[in-house]
């Protein structure tokens, strides 16, 4: 299933002192792919509840759900219940309001982890960064795109976290 995921703001997420700049910041930015595949799992959880309900017949196909002396079923699964659609509707018009909330916050968090990115890192840091947590790409993939060794695009990797850990860490600060 998808989890819930507040909507950060900068400071909660530089709050934990244990915590080490490189740790900080990948997971601020592990939201954006969090928030990316929550939003594609509430997409195909609406997708099948639509499907469904325009599988389903309605009460008005039959007398009451009724066809002759015996319940016909009024839902693919052989439900023989004549408010099948009515709840499957409601299922689809909640969930379909819980997808357009979840696609607001997460736009808002992917915009402001893209902002944030662009302001605290420079150059091959900021490359790097956002081919690993904007396009979720692998290491090896970064590499081939930038034409880097692996090893390097870790190396990179490593320090574009530091450098983006401390600068949102400054400003949290003096803020």
């Amino acid at each position: 299933g998808y989890q819930e995921y507040p909507l950060q703001n900068h400071s909660r997420c530089w709050s934990n002192l244990d915590m080490n700049y490189e740790e900080e910041a990948r997971n601020y930015l592990e939201q954006y792919g969090n928030a990316k595949a929550d939003l594609k799992y509430l997409k195909e959880r609406t997708e099948v509840l639509r499907s469904k309900v325009e599988g389903v017949r309605s009460t008005l196909d039959f007398e009451r759900g009724m066809k002759g002396n015996h319940l016909v079923p009024l839902e693919g699964d052989g439900t023989h219940d004549p408010k099948a659609k009515e709840k499957l509707l409601f299922r689809l018009i909640y969930n379909s309001m819980e997808y357009s909330t979840k696609l607001s916050e997460a736009e808002m968090l992917c915009l402001e982890i893209e902002k944030a990115i662009d302001n605290y890192t420079e150059d091959n840091y900021r490359l790097v960064l956002k081919y690993k947590y904007i396009s979720l790409y692998t290491f090896e993939r970064i590499g081939v795109k930038m034409h880097y060794s692996d090893r390097h695009i870790r190396r990179l990797h490593s320090e574009a976290l530091e450098q983006f850990g401390k600068k949102m860490s400054y400003y949290v600060r003096a803020n």
